[in-house]
């Protein structure tokens, strides 16, 4: 694969050639490309040029600065403190990666029992299914019957029906969702003749062009306790922290116990 960078009235391919050189420092095609890769103006030769010409005036400004401080012990310490904690911190993510403890499912209800006033729904929360359709539709009784059932093959019917009849429709009777996530899809007034969902209830509104069909399985209200399957990640989250924590100071103090009684490790203080 080819990538052509305009340099004046040449074209240079770049395959792994070097397009730029300042001393002995050289940067190819394969390095230029990996640089600017990401970034959104990837290639535009004006902005490769522009690339390359910073690139060169950094080379060369780090030689200068090399002659100033290249021999500055105090560079020299800061640069082998990053590099050792770059190393360190590589391999508490390793410890971490490979060793730590994933939340039980068991820890994770008992989290959520135990701090269930930290998860109170600030708005309402609902499972089922929508479906509005226009009233001179063909076979409306398909849709009602389907969406009051609202099991697989009901499901299944709804789709197939969608596929000859334009209608707009939404399932999310596994899924909680929002009622202000919903609540666009549903004229006002069927919002208002509703007030409280119920559980396990279906909702019918009628205006002049549209049947709408809402079935309601499942409901919480403002004030309830958010139901497990919104919160299980944030949970698994900082539970997962929280065994981080715990694993890495039971690693490092057992890490630092056994090296004193091998004589690798003598603390004074």
């Amino acid at each position: 694969m080819f990538f052509l960078l305009s340099c004046g009235s040449k074209q240079v391919p770049l395959d792994n050639a070097v397009v730029a050189k300042v001393y002995n420092n050289t940067l190819t095609t394969n390095e230029l490309k990996q640089a600017i890769s990401l970034s959104p103006d990837f290639g535009d030769s004006a902005f490769a040029k522009n690339y390359v010409k910073q690139w060169a005036i950094d080379q060369l400004l780090y030689k200068q600065a090399q002659k100033q401080f290249g021999s500055d012990a105090s560079i020299d310490e800061m640069v082998e403190n990053y590099r050792n904690l770059l190393i360190l911190n590589k391999y508490k993510q390793y410890l971490l990666d490979n060793k730590g403890n994933e939340p039980t499912n068991e820890a994770i209800l008992n989290y959520y029992n135990a701090n269930s006033t930290l998860f109170q729904l600030q708005e309402p929360v609902l499972k089922g299914a929508f479906i509005s359709v226009v009233k001179k539709s063909p076979q409306i009784i398909i849709l009602k019957d389907a969406i009051k059932k609202l099991d697989k093959n009901s499901i299944d019917r709804i789709e197939t029906y969608s596929l000859k009849n334009p209608i707009n429709y939404s399932v999310f009777n596994e899924n909680w969702v929002k009622l202000s996530d919903i609540s666009y899809l549903l004229p006002k007034n069927m919002l208002d003749e509703i007030g409280d969902f119920t559980a396990n209830k279906y909702y019918e509104y009628q205006d002049s062009v549209f049947i709408y069909m809402l079935k309601v399985t499942d409901y919480q209200g403002i004030g309830s306790v958010m139901p497990l399957a919104m919160v299980r990640d944030k949970i698994k989250i900082a539970l997962k922290e929280q065994n981080n924590k715990e694993f890495y100071k039971n690693f490092a103090n057992e890490l630092l116990e056994k090296e004193q009684k091998k004589g690798n490790v003598v603390i004074k203080l």
